[in-house]
């Protein structure tokens, strides 16, 4: 298994769990409750990490190793 990007994730996957996670933001706030807004909060920053690997452009962190070498 590699490291450092999201392409097995589907992106679609990504947007609906996303939306489900924002709604429970939402019944946090209706109810006041802190636990619940604090949580999936927290799950909306680690699930926007996952949409930044997975659709950011930065090369492969190995790509330095596949440059030709100079001459």
């Amino acid at each position: 298994m590699e490291e450092g990007h999201a392409d097995d994730i589907s992106g679609t996957y990504l947007m609906t769990f996303g939306t489900g996670v924002i709604g429970w933001i939402v019944y946090g706030a209706l109810k006041l409750d802190v636990a619940v807004i604090f949580a999936n909060s927290l799950t909306i920053v680690l699930l926007a990490g996952l949409l930044a690997m997975k659709y950011g452009r930065n090369p492969p962190l190995d790509a330095a190793a596949q440059e030709p070498p100079l001459s």
